[in-house]
């Protein structure tokens, strides 16, 4: 197991990573998306399935050491799957709340004070 750790986790961590970015930015050109939501479902097809690699890897005659790599790495990638996921997911919603704001009420009122106060500082006093 100890043979194996460096490479899974090397492969669960940046392997995602990198798979995540290459995916995103080929459907924002591919898909036309934005690409903060392309770059979110990129992150959420990024990660293998630890099923799918296990069969393959059990029924393909590998070397046991790059068995037990994927293996290893293939249920140990989906914290770094979820963990962009959740941070493309938050990006997005910032992204949304603050368009959203800017056209809230209360941010309409307070710039139109702002607007207001700034005029009254400018006028000439006699």
């Amino acid at each position: 197991m100890q043979l194996v750790a460096k490479p899974a986790t090397i492969l669960a961590t940046f392997g995602v990573l990198i798979t995540a970015v290459v995916l995103g930015i080929a459907i924002h050109f591919i898909m036309d998306y934005e690409f903060m939501t392309s770059m979110m479902i990129g992150s959420i097809i990024s990660s293998t399935d630890a099923a799918a690699v296990l069969l393959i890897t059990r029924q393909n005659p590998l070397k046991r050491k790059i068995a037990a790599t994927l293996n290893v790495e293939s249920a140990a990638n989906d914290p770094m799957a979820i963990l962009l996921t959740l941070t493309f997911v938050g990006s997005r919603t910032r992204i949304y709340a603050n368009r959203i704001h800017h056209f809230s009420p209360l941010a309409i009122y307070r710039r139109h004070s702002y607007r207001v106060s700034c005029q009254q500082s400018r006028a000439p006093s006699f």
